[in-house]
């Protein structure tokens, strides 16, 4: 009988025990996971303050547009030898204050993450924001290009034949490997088309893409044609 109300008052003791192994579990957790944070720093670029971890130093402004501001920066995590070096961020502040701006960045971050290929730009990382809510920008971590086809055609720099077949065909390769994906660009211009000083071409800004494309569209553009024709206006197809 004792034996009994032994084992009987062990066994009440059992749930409280765990709560107490529970709790400490969750306090070494959250201990581990405040040590294994980044250490971040912060620098002003353009009047826009970059929080970054530690190991990104700020080298210049690269450009400023309408979703962000984009610097260069060294890893210096990483050899100077290595090819992701030298890398871009972009920050898109109060990236959730507009809906439809805010589905472009997520449409740009999802198609990026998605493409693979030597003429689209590569995105590297995108840095986990403090906390689950209560932020508001978003960063993109992509490979750095010098330039673009914009500040090249107007530069005093003179574009040959062959520099121009080249570039085309980098164009067409990375334009041909979206659409075998059934994706469309629809905001390609000389500013979105980034470029080194080897000559390399890697296609940007992808906010504007969109999926879904049908394989055949000749029906389609017959539609098109014979409504054109309808009303009079010149068949474009």
């Amino acid at each position: 009988m004792v034996d009994k109300e032994k084992n009987h008052s062990k066994k009440q003791d059992l749930p409280k025990n765990n709560f107490n192994k529970i709790v400490n579990q969750r306090e070494k957790d959250k201990e581990t996971e405040k040590s294994s944070k980044p250490k971040l720093h912060s620098f002003v670029v353009a009047g826009t303050t970059f929080t970054v971890e530690s190991k990104f130093k700020f080298q210049r402004q690269i450009g400023q547009g309408a979703y962000g501001v984009v610097c260069s920066c060294k890893d210096l995590s990483k050899d100077p030898s290595d090819e992701n070096y030298k890398v871009a961020i972009k920050k898109v502040p109060n990236a959730f204050e507009d809906l439809i701006d805010a589905k472009r960045i997520l449409r740009e971050l999802k198609l990026l993450k998605f493409f693979n290929h030597e003429n689209i730009v590569t995105l590297l990382d995108i840095p986990k924001p403090p906390g689950r809510t209560g932020y508001e920008d978003i960063y993109f971590i992509t490979d750095l290009m010098g330039t673009d086809l914009h500040r090249v055609i107007y530069s005093k720099q003179e574009l040959t034949d062959e520099y121009i077949q080249f570039f085309m065909y980098q164009i067409v390769r990375g334009v041909l490997y979206m659409h075998s994906a059934n994706v469309v660009h629809r905001d390609l211009k000389p500013s979105n088309i980034l470029s080194n000083a080897d000559c390399h071409i890697k296609i940007c800004d992808l906010g504007l893409g969109r999926g879904g494309i049908p394989e055949n569209t000749d029906d389609i553009d017959k539609k098109n044609a014979e409504l054109n024709q309808d009303d009079g206006a010149p068949l474009t197809t």
